[in-house]
């Protein structure tokens, strides 16, 4: 799996998880900004730029789907509660692969921000790292739709 399948795969996988959070984000608009292993300041700084900010609308649990998270099939296995959070583990079939990926989602007791960090488990890109996204909540008011 390339380095930017991977990433649109883990920014894929944030909605999901945030749903099984025992804190949910406020409302409003919010702004993400990914770690990721090994990668040059160049490459990080192209992939954070490629993050647009995403709305979680009043009566929302989580942000909306990315078309990549869309596309991968997925199906939770499993979940258990985590201090601040909760762990998920997803199986997902997606362009002829199946692969299991692990994602852990911890908000801030303000609920002004939230962080994810994701692992692929087993299949392509398992080994490759974990991929941390830190969003940070901008305000109350959302734009037009957007996704992530």
């Amino acid at each position: 799996m390339s380095l930017r399948k991977l990433v649109l795969f883990a920014i894929g996988f944030a909605p999901m998880i945030a749903v099984a959070a025992p804190l949910s984000p406020l409302p409003g608009t919010w702004v993400s900004r990914m770690s990721l292993p090994n990668v040059p300041p160049q490459v990080q700084s192209e992939m954070d730029r490629m993050l647009p900010e995403f709305c979680i609308r009043k009566g929302e649990t989580h942000p909306p789907l990315s078309p990549q998270a869309r596309a991968d099939h997925c199906r939770m296995l499993s979940q258990k509660p985590l201090e601040g959070g909760s762990r998920v583990v997803y199986a997902c079939r997606a362009r002829g692969q199946s692969f299991r990926v692990q994602t852990d989602i911890r908000v801030a007791p303000n609920r002004k921000s939230f962080v994810e960090h994701t692992r692929v488990l087993r299949g392509p890109g398992a080994g490759m790292g974990e991929t941390t996204i830190s969003n940070t909540w901008v305000g109350p008011r959302c734009p037009v739709q957007r996704t992530r």
